[in-house]
């Protein structure tokens, strides 16, 4: 079950979000006026992050269109067997 993004507006949010059997950590930092940081882990057993993978745009995603991004398929796709 997803958990609703927490944040003020348009700028920083994290969220988690179960894909598969898996729980992953997803935010979104602002880092500029429009510019964004968006990231994505795999939770490990002991509920930390794990290793993450993101990217910077000036693109104003929302948490949906996230978790969809192919930018994140590489880290999605290694814990999905």
């Amino acid at each position: 079950m997803d958990s609703p993004a927490r944040g003020v507006g348009d700028g920083d949010k994290t969220w988690k979000s179960m894909l598969g059997d898996v729980t992953y950590l997803f935010a979104k930092l602002r880092t500029g006026s429009e510019t964004f940081s968006y990231t994505c882990a795999r939770m490990l057993t002991n509920g930390e992050p794990g290793p993450s993978s993101g990217f910077d745009s000036n693109l104003n995603f929302t948490p949906e269109e996230v978790e969809q991004l192919s930018q994140f398929d590489n880290i999605i796709a290694r814990h999905a067997q």
